[in-house]
């Protein structure tokens, strides 16, 4: 068999690979939803597979779970993670004049997979080019400058100075959260499915990078928070659930003697 007719062979066994695994639950429909862009990535990958430079084997992390070598990163539900500063397209190999490989959005959460430690002369700048991969790590997306990276410790802390109320869902968890003028929250939420109700009560501080907002938790867990602020300062959601909505709670004050009997 020809190699063409294996690669589309084994793409029509992913599909209905994943077609029957999301769909064995009736229950599960934002999974079968995801189905068109799990199908899509994995053609994506396979499309560009021959072009991007790897690094070594033995240069990439030993496990996708190794906490040492992502002391870095944060740790979510999917796996250790930074967020890209801005939109980019990062590059097939570690030069500023290689073609394009993948355009990335601001806010999307990847994360490094080799870092090279020689430091490359850019415009006068000194700067280090890093293999990167998605959030689980498991699809590499090409080169970028690590500067072009934003982590923990680039936040500051953040008073929005007037106090606003969202309300919010990420996957399927529901949130309220109440922040203050000095730049605290307190946010509630909730998560229902197969069976099991779960809420809770959390507080932190929020802090800022340019304009993505990160409600810290003051207990952190692996779920976070993270915001992109507009041109008129209303909250939008990071770029994982940019498809999950999101709005200001707004109180309308009642007529003046509406409430006198």
């Amino acid at each position: 068999m020809k190699p063409r007719k294996i690669i589309i062979f084994l793409i029509c066994f992913l599909i209905a690979y994943v077609v029957i695994t999301y769909t064995s639950d009736v229950n599960n429909v934002r999974s079968i939803k995801k189905i068109p862009q799990l199908v899509s990535e994995t053609i994506h990958t396979k499309a560009k597979v021959s072009t991007l430079i790897v690094p070594n084997e033995k240069l990439l992390p030993s496990s996708l779970e190794n906490e040492l070598f992502f002391q870095h990163h944060w740790e979510s539900d999917r796996g250790f993670f930074l967020l890209v500063k801005d939109d980019i397209n990062t590059k097939e190999s570690p030069s500023v004049t290689a073609n394009n490989y993948e355009k990335l959005v601001k806010s999307e959460r990847v994360r490094i997979l080799y870092e090279n430690i020689q430091a490359s002369e850019i415009d006068g700048e000194f700067r280090n080019w890093v293999f990167i991969a998605s959030e689980t790590g498991k699809i590499h997306l090409g080169w970028l400058f690590k500067d072009q990276l934003l982590s923990k410790k680039e936040f500051l802390k953040y008073k929005p100075l007037e106090s606003m109320e969202y309300i919010y869902e990420q996957g399927a968890i529901k949130s309220h959260i109440k922040i203050e003028q000095n730049g605290t929250f307190n946010l509630k939420w909730k998560a229902s499915g197969r069976g099991l109700f779960l809420k809770g009560n959390d507080k932190g501080q929020l802090y800022i990078y340019d304009d993505i907002i990160w409600a810290k938790k003051e207990k952190q867990d692996f779920l976070y928070n993270f915001f992109i602020t507009d041109s008129t300062n209303q909250l939008k959601q990071e770029y994982r659930f940019r498809d999950d909505p999101i709005k200001m709670e707004i109180y309308i004050l009642p007529k003046e003697g509406a409430n006198k009997q």
